[in-house]
């Protein structure tokens, strides 16, 4: 498993170095969840840069849904979780810290936003498959 993981920063460019770092490896996979739809974005143009297609040689989601993740091309398939809750949440940690009092932990409710880059023909190679 850990040959399939690469961590990155929520940034386009750390998303591209971690496509590029996993694709040297040579592991074969045929999906991507990119924590930050940043991220995926990135990854998305090291996918390209090595001829790989998305979604058919590789499905891509992300986290967030940006307002950019409905426009790139494919659109980006993502994570919605509702950040208002996030937020207070976090903030309602944070003055219990204050107050030596411990964090609470939940789980937030979330949404799966379905589109192109997840959306996959009936046949497809592997990554490993066209760059190994």
């Amino acid at each position: 498993m850990q040959m399939l993981q690469v961590n990155a920063e929520s940034t386009e460019r750390s998303g591209y170095e971690a496509m590029q770092t996993l694709l040297q490896r040579h592991v074969e996979f045929d999906a991507v969840f990119a924590a930050s739809d940043l991220i995926a974005i990135g990854a998305m143009h090291a996918l390209s840069e090595h001829g790989l297609s998305v979604p058919q040689d590789v499905a891509l989601a992300g986290f967030d849904d940006i307002p950019m993740a409905s426009f790139v091309n494919p659109p980006l398939t993502t994570v919605v979780q509702d950040t208002k809750q996030a937020g207070e949440m976090l903030v309602s940690n944070l003055l219990r810290l204050i107050r030596n009092e411990p964090a609470q932990s939940a789980i937030l409710p979330v949404k799966l936003v379905v589109r192109r880059s997840s959306a996959r023909g009936k046949s497809h190679t592997r990554a490993a498959d066209r760059t190994g």
